[in-house]
């Protein structure tokens, strides 16, 4: 007997979707009749996005969700960009002078050390709470933004007694918070760990709690408020005066921090407890006496295993695993490199002797990567380092080899000071120096399911090359046009707007599937919103209903750029032999940008 598409049961319907390439054919089988409609909407977009997107943990509104990484995926792939630098809006003002007047004195501009996150609220994907926080030099500084629903309820509260500039031109509501210390000096008490302590970490007592490590050796639990009590320290960590040099907290309701202090100490804590002063649950040298070198970050790869990157050293990447009574006697891993940098085997339970490899190199930051339904695998089993030698590795908990992937740019082989991954897809990296942020494809098993691309018409002018072997290739794409964009790892270097030659210090993304990131350079912080200026249906963060209705065609200026303050980014491609630069246009006041490349952002100079 044979069955139409509207007879099939959902488990066969839900195998169809599977292959299905993109949402647009999602919403042409919900047209077809009033029960695919339903099924589509019920469980076909949920499909789609596990399917599609395997390695993002979403909240459950399938089709916001559907829209909005199948958007952020095209901006990211067509490198679609509006950066600006964060400020405070009070006129004549910005974040170098805002409460920071004192570190004019300084020779050098603050390094910001930033944290995010976000929480959704009201059941829709607009509505969120984002809290950023960044050390400026001695100051603690905080942005609260809502969105959606949120920024309605708040904007609702406050009628009348929000600050000029608190509602940006998206209508997202923005508060900003300022946390200083009398005795604080610039430079001696810098701020070197900033960690924000996630909502199911802590009780709901309207501040936001934040983990903070100074050059001066203390570490502290603040409780700061945009309204209500006064800012306070919870609770103080006993460092003994050692310098902390980073800190890192866990993710579990019940968090740990792990603070690398002095040089060679690594300290573990319990972040919440009773008591005003809390001493080390456990302590662990991460360099043997005599040796040289010094430990440069920590990072949780979950809640009983820490990763700490030291160096210079043979073996610069430490795991250690956390039990009752504290770290582990040993590590349970040590991470060789060889002498070119490259691949070499790791051990497992090994010995206390810490014989010199025949390579050496520093680990600076350290990120794990989600773990994705589709190729399996635990938290923690896969994550990235960034070193001195400017190479990044994506290391496998589960594999015997050092690192399962190696990457490195041939055109630029500055060390690497921030990591940022977005689940398996992609991930950026901080540099040394130019400003620069490079962006590399992941490109894993399991990882990048969608492909924007093939939404794009075929290159008819370009065809593929005939291989003699099509008929065995039922998936090989038409065109060079699809080739390059499915098949050839697209990575690429990107320049900020500076006055100094800055390394981009910190990384930090409110979610894995955001549209927004921020980077961390000497004395400022800049925002990046992956969006296209040219997309009729942004994500649903950017759209702007009022305006809209107010004006039926809004400027591009007037709709991304009221304040006139986007920065126009440099681009190259890391391919071997000539690389071309690409600048962005401004922001046009008129909707068009003629003779734009293929694939790229109508921004993007061709």
């Amino acid at each position: 007997m044979t069955l139409s598409l509207e007879e099939l049961p959902p488990e066969l319907l839900a195998q169809l979707i599977v292959h299905c390439e993109n949402a647009q054919t999602l919403l042409r089988i919900a047209l077809t009749c009033k029960r695919l409609n339903h099924f589509i909407q019920t469980d076909g977009f949920r499909v789609f996005v596990q399917t599609r997107f395997p390695s993002f943990q979403t909240p459950p509104l399938w089709k916001d969700a559907a829209h909005s990484l199948t958007t952020w995926s095209r901006n990211w792939d067509r490198k679609a960009f509006i950066a600006r630098y964060i400020e405070p809006f009070r006129p004549g003002q910005n974040v170098s002078n805002w409460n920071l007047s004192h570190q004019r004195r300084q020779t050098m501009g603050y390094q910001p050390v930033i944290d995010s996150y976000e929480e959704f609220g009201g059941g829709n994907w607009s509505s969120r709470k984002e809290v950023l926080a960044w050390g400026g030099g001695a100051e603690l500084i905080l942005r609260l933004k809502w969105t959606g629903d949120e920024a309605k309820r708040k904007r609702k509260g406050q009628r009348g007694r929000l600050r000029q500039g608190a509602i940006d031109h998206h209508h997202h509501v923005h508060e900003w918070i300022t946390y200083h210390e009398k005795d604080m000096a610039e430079g001696r008490d810098d701020i070197t760990a900033t960690n924000l302590i996630r909502p199911h970490q802590r009780l709901d007592d309207g501040s936001e709690h934040v983990i903070v490590g100074r050059a001066s050796g203390r570490l502290d639990r603040v409780a700061v408020a945009a309204q209500g009590p006064k800012h306070n320290i919870v609770a103080r960590y006993i460092t003994n005066g050692r310098p902390v040099r980073s800190a890192t907290v866990n993710d579990s309701p019940a968090p740990l921090i792990a603070a690398c202090l002095a040089d060679s100490i690594v300290a573990l804590y319990a972040a919440v407890s009773q008591g005003d002063s809390q001493r080390p649950l456990s302590e662990v040298s991460a360099i043997p006496p005599g040796r040289p070198g010094r430990t440069w970050s920590s990072r949780f790869l979950r809640q009983d295993r820490l990763a700490v990157g030291r160096g210079p050293s043979g073996q610069p990447l430490l795991v250690y695993g956390i039990r009752e009574a504290g770290f582990s006697e040993r590590p349970i891993w040590k991470y060789e490199v060889d002498a070119r940098g490259g691949e070499s085997t790791s051990e497992g339970r090994t010995s206390e002797n810490d014989a010199p490899s025949t390579g050496s190199t520093s680990i600076y930051p350290i990120a794990p990567i989600s773990p994705s339904s589709v190729a399996g695998g635990a938290e923690g089993d896969l994550f990235l380092s960034g070193g001195y030698d400017g190479n990044i590795r994506l290391h496998d908990s589960r594999s015997p080899a050092s690192s399962a992937i190696f990457f490195m740019d041939p055109v630029d082989n500055s060390a690497i000071y921030s990591l940022l991954p977005f689940g398996q897809e992609r991930f950026a990296a901080g540099a040394s120096r130019h400003a620069m942020i490079k962006v590399f494809d992941l490109r894993m098993p399991g990882g990048r399911m969608y492909h924007a691309s093939n939404l794009d018409a075929c290159d008819t002018g370009s065809p593929l090359k005939s291989t003699g072997i099509e008929a065995y290739q039922p998936h090989r794409p038409c065109c060079n046009y699809h080739f390059q964009a499915k098949e050839i790892r697209s990575n690429y270097n990107m320049y900020l707007r500076t006055r100094s030659d800055s390394p981009v210090y910190s990384l930090s993304s409110p979610s894995p599937f955001s549209p927004t990131f921020y980077a961390g350079i000497e004395g400022a912080v800049a925002q990046f919103d992956v969006v296209s200026a040219m997309d009729p249906y942004p994500d649903t963060l950017f759209t702007n209903k009022w305006k809209t209705s107010e004006h039926k065609q809004p400027g591009v200026m007037a709709w991304w750029d009221p304040r006139l303050s986007a920065m126009n980014l440099r681009l190259y491609e890391q391919v071997m032999g000539k690389a071309t630069m690409k600048t962005q246009k401004p922001l046009s006041p008129m909707l068009r940008y003629p003779n734009h490349r293929k694939g790229w952002d109508e921004r993007w100079d061709s």
